[in-house]
């Protein structure tokens, strides 16, 4: 039996929660990867909203590297990612200590929100990581006039083909110029919106291969 051909199964099947899961039988390693999507419609309600959620995702990888060193040291790895739709996650690695990495991670989240949401005051050092975060996505941001002619098209007809749509422009806009300094983005609002995305209305979808019980 060629089991490389075997689809995965739908092992969870609820309103908040869809999740395959594919049995590794051809190099049979204590290994497993978790891809999960969580599908909120929060993510893209505004330039504001998305521009804060991509600052979450930079403020939490920044957190992170600290918390999960010592994991990625040892051979588990995790991503996170913001895309308009969605907040993406993913771990790999060794299958008896993945459960314990997927917690931290996610244990992490809730309590940096919470930190976040105290204020600039209760927690210069992540201030600090949030300013750092905004200044490295202004300048992701304003860097796209470099890309590639073929990059550049491909972002301009989804200026014309999807709606809701928003341009860099409108990115820029919230973090640089008179509008920034008349309503500049917090931490506080940072947390509250991403909040609002992780633990609100949203859908999950995950896959699951490997090993793991």
């Amino acid at each position: 039996i060629d089991y490389r051909k075997e689809p995965p199964k739908l092992i969870v099947d609820t309103p908040k929660l869809r999740m395959w899961h594919k049995m590794d039988r051809t190099f049979r390693v204590p290994k497993t990867s978790i891809r999960l999507q969580l599908n909120s419609p929060e993510v893209y309600r505004s330039p504001r909203a998305i521009t804060l959620n991509r600052l979450f995702q930079k403020v939490l990888t920044d957190d992170l590297n600290s918390y999960v060193y010592d994991a990625t040291v040892a051979g588990c790895n995790y991503r996170v990612s913001c895309v308009p739709s969605a907040y993406r996650f993913s771990v790999s690695g060794y299958s008896e200590k993945l459960p314990h990495l997927l917690d931290v991670v996610t244990a992490r989240i809730a309590s940096l929100i919470q930190e976040m949401k105290e204020g600039d005051e209760a927690h210069p050092a992540l201030a600090e990581i949030f300013k750092k975060a905004k200044d490295n996505l202004l300048r992701q941001t304003k860097n796209y006039i470099y890309d590639s002619p073929y990059e550049t098209g491909s972002y301009n007809m989804r200026m014309l083909m999807e709606t809701p749509v928003w341009h860099i422009s409108d990115y820029i806009a919230e973090m640089e110029g008179e509008y920034a300094e008349h309503d500049p983005l917090t931490m506080k609002e940072c947390a509250e919106v991403a909040e609002k995305c992780l633990f609100g209305r949203s859908k999950a979808v995950s896959l699951c291969i490997g090993n793991i019980d």
